[in-house]
């Protein structure tokens, strides 16, 4: 379990922390501590693993073997878990959470209203 950056203690779950973000953060389960892992840090695990399964999947293509497209999706699995445990929780607090989710709900508003008007 990852450790909390408030207590310290291994008080945040996996899947939480994998789906934690600004708008929606972890909350650990001795203190009830807020944190978070960077959205750009999570772009960039996501990133990493989908150009090694295209690498592997060009490769694959190229030697016309599907070895290399099984190889590089281990791989890229691989990866994308062994970075996502490895990187750090950043602490936030509940203000900052409802400020980033007032305004995503205004994002979404506008989007919503320009499909609407261009569908």
């Amino acid at each position: 379990m990852p450790s909390c950056p408030h207590c310290h203690t291994n008080g945040v779950g996996h899947w939480r922390k994998w789906f934690s973000g600004p708008g929606f953060p972890a909350a650990c389960r001795h203190c009830g501590g807020l944190s978070y892992v960077p959205v750009g840090r999570s772009a960039d695990i996501l990133l990493l693993a989908t150009l090694c399964l295209l690498g592997s999947g060009l490769l694959a293509a190229l030697l016309d073997s599907g070895w290399p497209l099984l190889l590089g999706l281990l791989a890229g699995l691989a990866t994308y878990i062994r970075r996502w445990q490895r990187s750090e929780l950043i602490v936030t607090d509940q203000a900052s959470t409802q400020k980033t989710q007032g305004r995503h709900a205004i994002i979404n508003a506008i989007a919503l209203l320009l499909a609407s008007l261009f569908s």
